[in-house]
């Protein structure tokens, strides 16, 4: 079973990998621990998924930042397949300022995002296929306020004779965040984060649309960051052969040095 946006659809999850944005010369180091339950709608077979990702993103410029990222996959066990893990492809995106205006009241910004995925994964994890990704990244912050949109287009198949590869997704995250301050030092925040994600995906006779509302926190102690976010599906449709989504979650950290 292959672990591909074409095949397993998942919530992008906390300021996606896309949305990060080091400064000059400074790197973001990211992990989780991802949790997502699906049932394969023409059989109801039940498929537990585990990923921990890692990500660096590194500020090349004060106008461009490099983000890689590739994911450790385990399949848990069930009554078809026994269990298994792997890596994923490898993701490599270029992310560059559009437009960004500071003020004394708020803080607006857009950026645009392109590049890839490769086909390098395990057997069973790879989409075996390249994968084009271009996306619009928009934030805004006033106050204690902070809202994130996240615009990305997914196309496979594009450089390969086999048209059973063919397919994409287009996918928009939106984010808002409350920052609470903890303390007088400025260096410590809580942050209450509630997500809307939006997820349509295709692949030659199938079609599936999902949407997620997922409610979650992250804490802020100087450079380290901890999240943690619950998801759920509250309205899927698909045609032909797809997959259900169920509630999952997940932890992780976020490191800048």
């Amino acid at each position: 079973m292959l672990f591909t946006f074409i095949s397993v659809t998942y919530a992008g999850g906390i300021s996606v990998d896309s949305g990060l944005t080091p400064p000059q010369n400074r790197v973001i180091f990211r992990t989780q621990a991802r949790f997502m339950n699906q049932t394969i709608t023409n059989s109801g077979i039940e498929m537990q998924m585990r990923g921990n990702p890692l990500v660096l993103a590194y500020g090349l410029s004060p106008k461009l930042a490099l983000i890689g990222r590739i994911i450790h996959m385990t399949q848990l066990a069930n009554s078809m397949t026994p269990a298994q893990s792997g890596w994923s492809d490898v993701l490599l995106l270029g992310k560059f300022k559009l437009w960004r205006k500071n003020t004394a009241a708020q803080t607006i910004g857009l950026a645009g995002v392109i590049g890839g995925e490769i086909p390098t994964g395990s057997k069973g994890f790879s989409s075996n296929t390249y994968t084009v990704i271009a996306g619009l990244q928009g934030s805004l912050r006033r106050g204690s306020l902070a809202l994130e949109l996240n615009l990305e287009t997914k196309l496979a198949g594009l450089f390969t004779e086999q048209t059973e590869k063919e397919g994409g997704e287009w996918s928009l995250n939106s984010a808002i965040a409350w920052i609470v301050p903890v303390g007088s030092s400025g260096s410590i925040a809580v942050t209450p984060v509630i997500e809307f994600t939006r997820v349509v995906n295709w692949k030659t006779e199938v079609t599936g649309r999902h949407f997620w509302v997922s409610p979650g926190m992250k804490l802020t102690i100087s450079s380290l960051i901890i999240e943690g976010l619950f998801q759920y599906p509250v309205s899927q449709s698909s045609t032909g052969q797809s997959f259900k989504s169920k509630p999952g979650g997940l932890i992780g950290i976020r490191l800048m040095f």
